[in-house]
């Protein structure tokens, strides 16, 4: 692995050790921060719905001065509704029903009167089931230009006073409230989607896509997507008006922007570090590797004996600057070392070439392949003589090949006649060895035995001289001696 390698791992480690804590941390920012957010948009919509309740539990409150209406005679009771309309603008229409449900007194415009009809609940099975503690609240009529919603309220003498009450107030208070860009507070129903009254818009949104938001159980919402709106988070609740929900929306983005500055924040701060170590591992490899690569060279020129080497001493770290001068230092001195080592091996070479060159001895060393490696003055007379072919088989006057000597038995001999006409004897001795680091090579001496052959000779003819001498005289001593013992 290169030195920029390890260092940009090494730069990589510790920085991002920490890094990887906060990005742990940042995940659970993120999530944590989120919910957050939505959970303060539930908390909207939780008060917007809690602030109709109040409204409605305010419309009941108007509504008591209908209990002592039934008493009175029909002008009395027209005249206490008309009252109540003048001073409850949000009161279109009023009517008083009898205790089977029949209408026996309204209070409307002209417009309104004629387009309601004559009011007859006597069949409508929950009408009998309302108690003085409750009120009977329809949905939003989604029909009118304005939200309307039915209210029907009990009475304690047992009949009921039924009201259409215009929410246009409340709900241009919310409606108008805006949340960011886009976003702000709406009311869906449960069949219709989100509702739509005169200059209040609201993003489009299918039944179906409510329902399941309803359905889901979740009052928090992260990734709404609206037709030609984007995507919404937020979150909603129910009213107590039937299959009415409030919904806090706002686009996400918007939404959630805080968070994601600071996530990509932190994203373009481990870019920027990560871009940084590249640099300074890049820079730090660079002024680590250059003295190494030097120092490997030179390492690599010394294993080689050349210690004609000098390492330039640049701007390089303390511990390098030191191993830089101890190298060249060092090859300084193993250059004079060579240089004197080599003036002793050329005087040694000579030695050993004057001692080889008069011995009488031949001396051959040659590769087991039959390459001359040496070869001195006298073994080169003898292999030209041809002395050797005798023990090899070859032509007369043809020079033997080495590799062939190799292969001599110890002790051969052979007769050679030397250049002064005396006969000489020489016997063959080989043997091989492999120096250190080298291929194995064999070394041939040509050892001259002459003297030895004509003492052995000498010997012989002394020997037999001196038994043929005494024989004679032996025999006869032997003859008288074997006459005496017999007679």
């Amino acid at each position: 692995m290169s030195i920029f390698a390890r260092l940009f791992k090494l730069f990589l480690f510790v920085i991002f050790t920490p890094l990887f804590a906060m990005g742990a941390f940042l995940f659970f920012y993120q999530n944590y921060s989120k919910t957050e957010v939505l959970a303060n948009y539930y908390g909207v919509a939780q008060i917007s719905a809690d602030f109709i309740k109040q409204n409605i539990e305010n419309i009941s409150l108007r509504f008591d001065f209908a209990n002592d209406l039934n008493a009175q005679n029909a002008a009395s009771q027209q005249a206490a509704l008309d009252l109540a309309r003048r001073n409850s603008p949000d009161f279109i229409f009023l009517a008083l029903l009898d205790e089977s449900g029949l209408e026996s007194a309204r209070s409307a415009g002209e417009e309104i009167s004629k387009d309601i009809s004559y009011l007859d609940f006597s069949a409508d099975e929950d009408l009998k089931t309302l108690t003085t503690d409750n009120v009977s609240v329809s949905g939003i009529d989604t029909r009118a230009p304005f939200p309307l919603i039915e209210v029907t309220y009990p009475l304690k003498n047992g009949g009921y006073l039924f009201a259409l009450v215009n929410l246009y107030s409340m709900w241009d208070k919310f409606t108008r409230t805006r949340i960011g860009r886009g976003g702000g507070i709406y009311f869906a129903d449960a069949k219709e989607g989100f509702l739509e009254f005169n200059d209040m818009p609201a993003p489009l949104m299918a039944p179906q896509q409510l329902q399941e938001i309803i359905s889901s159980g979740s009052f928090l919402i992260k990734g709404l997507r609206l037709a030609g709106a984007g995507n919404y988070a937020g979150a909603w609740a129910p009213t107590p008006v039937p299959d009415l929900f409030v919904f806090v929306l706002q686009y996400q983005k918007e939404a959630f922007y805080t968070i994601n500055l600071i996530t990509w924040l932190i994203i373009f701060f481990i870019l920027v570090t990560t871009t940084l170590s590249y640099f300074a591992a890049l820079s730090f490899s660079q002024e680590v590797s250059e003295p190494v690569e030097q120092l490997t060279a030179a390492a690599r020129e010394i294993g080689g004996n050349n210690f004609d080497v000098h390492i330039p001493r640049g701007r390089s770290w303390g511990e390098f600057e030191l191993l830089i001068k101890t190298i060249n230092e060092m090859a300084a001195r193993l250059n004079q070392y060579q240089a004197v080592q080599f003036d002793k091996l050329l005087d040694e070479k000579k030695k050993f070439d004057m001692l080889a060159g008069h011995m009488q001895d031949g001396l051959i060393m040659c590769a087991l392949d039959g390459r001359s490696l040496f070869i001195n003055k006298a073994a080169n007379r003898i292999l030209a003589s041809g002395a050797l072919c005798g023990l090899l088989n070859c032509a007369q006057g043809q020079t033997p090949a080495l590799k062939d000597l190799i292969t001599l038995p110890a002790g051969a001999a052979f007769d050679y006649q030397s250049s002064t006409g005396r006969k000489k004897r020489f016997e063959v001795i080989s043997q091989t060895f492999r120096p250190a680091g080298e291929e194995e090579v064999a070394l041939i001496i040509l050892r001259d035995i002459t003297t030895e052959h004509e003492i052995n000779e000498m010997k012989n003819n002394i020997f037999n001289s001196v038994a043929h001498d005494l024989r004679a005289p032996l025999l006869g001593l032997q003859a008288y001696i074997m006459i005496l013992a017999e007679s």
